[in-house]
C-alpha cells in the first residue's frame, strides 16, 4: 500500500453494531451505512424514492410516513418490482 493510500484508510478494532456505529456512504440520492465486519460484511443501503414515492425536485412526501411499516415489510415479501 503506498503512502497516500495509508493516510486514506479507515480501520475499525471492532464492527458496527447499532447505526450510529456505522460508517455512512453516498451521494445524497443513493446511500448507505456501512457496518462492517471480517466473516460477513453488512451494508444498510437507501435510495430517495424509497422515501418519496417517485422521482422530484424536493424528494419529499408528507403522506410517506403512514406507510412507513409497509414500505419496511415489502423488500421481505417478495414483491418489489
Amino acid at each position: 500500500m503506498t503512502v497516500a493510500a495509508e493516510r486514506n484508510t479507515l480501520w475499525y478494532a471492532t464492527e458496527a453494531k447499532r447505526w450510529l456505529e456505522a460508517v455512512p456512504i453516498g451521494n445524497g440520492r443513493i446511500g448507505g451505512m456501512v457496518f462492517g465486519g471480517v466473516g460477513k460484511e453488512r451494508v444498510a443501503l437507501t435510495e430517495t424514492t424509497a422515501w418519496s414515492g417517485a422521482a422530484s425536485e424536493s424528494n419529499v412526501n408528507p403522506g410517506a410516513l403512514q406507510h412507513l411499516g409497509e414500505i419496511r415489510q415489502l423488500p421481505f415479501s417478495g414483491r418489489v418490482r
